[in-house]
């Protein structure tokens, strides 16, 4: 049930950033930053997948949608996808001279869902079974 709450709420976000504002002479309620993580994620994982990714974001960084958000209480944890230790050497291999950001930590997991490079193939199996 929580995860449904989470993908409800990356939904109405994701709503909320597609708002005109023709629509509303009120301030967006959407920060720039979250507005622009709903969007990458939709247009990699699309519509479906995007939600579900948007849900995961909000409930590893807090609702800060913050590429460089650290765990809370010190922890291990960094990014959206709170990646720890082996996963965060994984990642920066990866990414070689690519700029962290938002998009390149969404395209390691999209990446990461494809090959199963660091996760494993049965888990990357898995979890693409949900994006078909």
């Amino acid at each position: 049930m929580l995860i449904i709450k989470h993908v409800f709420t990356a939904v109405l976000l994701l709503l909320a950033a597609q708002t005109t504002a023709a629509a509303t002479t009120a301030a967006p309620t959407v920060s720039p930053l979250r507005q622009q993580v709903c969007e990458l994620a939709v247009s990699i994982f699309g519509t479906t997948g995007g939600y579900g990714v948007l849900g995961n974001i909000d409930v590893e960084t807090g609702g800060s949608f913050n590429y460089t958000q650290r765990q809370y209480n010190n922890g291990p944890g960094l990014g959206l996808f709170q990646m720890e230790g082996p996963m965060q050497a994984n990642y920066n291999a990866w990414r070689g001279a690519t700029p962290n950001g938002a998009e390149t930590q969404m395209r390691y997991v999209e990446d990461q869902i494809k090959t199963g490079s660091f996760i494993g193939a049965g888990h990357g199996a898995i979890i693409q079974q949900a994006f078909d």
